[in-house]
């Protein structure tokens, strides 16, 4: 059985050097969560969401099972990898999370990136229609200022034309 090890919020936070206020603030979450996540060995106190574990996973760049540990028997086996669980099926379930994740993630940031370019455009388009409407008052304006004038113009040839 797999269960959350709620002690690796310690050891992440002692690793990268932080505080459980700095931790809280890259999570957006109050420091009396954290410092809950970090004593509860209960976790129906917790209240940790799979996207908090993955959101630390990917600010840290920390595999999923380093929050996770197995109830393997004591004798746990040693192998070549230093965070490899003792038992392969969980260590392969954790691997396909992981990668899962990552694609997901992939394809996010290609959403992103589409959208941005997508943005651009638009931006682009706007500026356009704007330069095309400044252009078009600046026109009227200048339309505006000729009769204008023209109408000052044969005012002051009517006043003249009257006085004769």
């Amino acid at each position: 059985m797999i269960s959350f090890n709620y002690q690796a919020i310690t050891r992440l936070r002692k690793m990268y050097k932080i505080t459980s206020i700095e931790l809280a603030a890259i999570l957006k979450k109050n420091p009396r969560t954290i410092s809950v996540w970090e004593n509860s060995p209960d976790i129906d106190k917790l209240k940790i969401t799979v996207g908090i574990i993955i959101e630390m996973c990917n600010h840290f760049d920390l595999p999923i099972d380093f929050f996770f540990h197995s109830d393997v028997s004591a004798e746990k086996k040693q192998t070549d990898e230093p965070n490899k669980p003792a038992n392969p099926v969980n260590y392969q379930m954790m691997t396909d999370l992981r990668n899962d994740i990552k694609e997901q993630h992939e394809k996010h940031i290609e959403d992103i990136q589409v959208l941005n370019e997508k943005l651009k455009e638009k931006e682009i388009e706007l500026l356009k229609l704007r330069y095309e409407k400044d252009l078009e008052i600046t026109t009227l304006q200048q339309k505006l200022q000729e009769q204008t004038e023209k109408n000052r113009y044969v005012a002051a040839e009517k006043k003249v034309t009257y006085k004769k």
